[in-house]
């Protein structure tokens, strides 16, 4: 992905959260312009949550931002060709997972996603609280092509299909999918989405990277 310098004017990245409920405090969105100043923190009345970030991406921020979401666009696929080997409605594409993890959750308020993860085919492949784990998630879980990358790089990446634990984005990233569900065809997602010659773009961040290289 070549991107000329002056592509983008402004620079943003969000700190994601899955929790339940109307607000998240672990939500935080941070802005900075093109050039030496530090970045800001943008603010929310009465505090983030998913359906405020959702709407600042689509009709607040500043046009040509490069966005950085800190959670897992997708599940591994990869290794075994399927998100959910042996399941016949298992997507075929990130897309279609997204579409998938939305018309599961559809009543789930708050863009929450405990429907998808109590989804009887869906938790074979996941380990949840209480000591449950799916026949299928062996280990500490399967890991997505960009995770393999980051263990070469000596990082320590956590399956997305692993509930449990402090460093566990799997929450995260599958409320993620329903906001980049609802962004498609607003906001270029990449990879799914070419590099646009304007306006915003979206895409993962892993924030272990950023502080490594500080």
């Amino acid at each position: 992905m070549a991107i000329a310098p002056d592509r983008f004017s402004h620079f943003a990245a969000i700190d994601w959260s899955g929790a339940v409920g109307p607000r998240q405090s672990g939500i935080a969105v941070a802005i900075c312009a093109r050039g030496s100043a530090a970045p800001t923190l943008v603010a929310a009345e009465g505090g983030w949550s998913r359906t405020a970030a959702l709407d600042w991406l689509a009709n607040a921020m500043p046009p040509d931002t490069l966005v950085g979401l800190d959670l897992g666009p997708s599940l591994p696929f990869i290794d075994q060709d399927a998100f959910f080997p042996g399941w016949a409605e298992s997507p075929a594409d990130a897309r279609a997972l997204w579409a998938l993890v939305e018309r599961i959750c559809a009543t789930d308020p708050h863009l929450e996603a405990s429907s998808f993860v109590d989804h009887d085919e869906v938790a074979r492949h996941l380990r949840r609280h209480g000591g449950r784990k799916g026949e299928f998630f062996e280990g500490s879980g399967r890991l997505r092509v960009t995770e393999e990358a980051q263990r070469r790089q000596g990082l320590s990446p956590t399956s997305n299909l692993n509930l449990v634990g402090a460093a566990q984005v799997g929450k995260s990233s599958l409320t993620g999918m329903r906001v980049l569900h609802r962004l498609a065809g607003h906001v270029p997602i990449w990879p799914f989405d070419p590099v646009p010659s304007q306006g915003p773009l979206i895409v993962e961040i892993y924030t272990t990277i950023a502080a490594r290289a500080c």
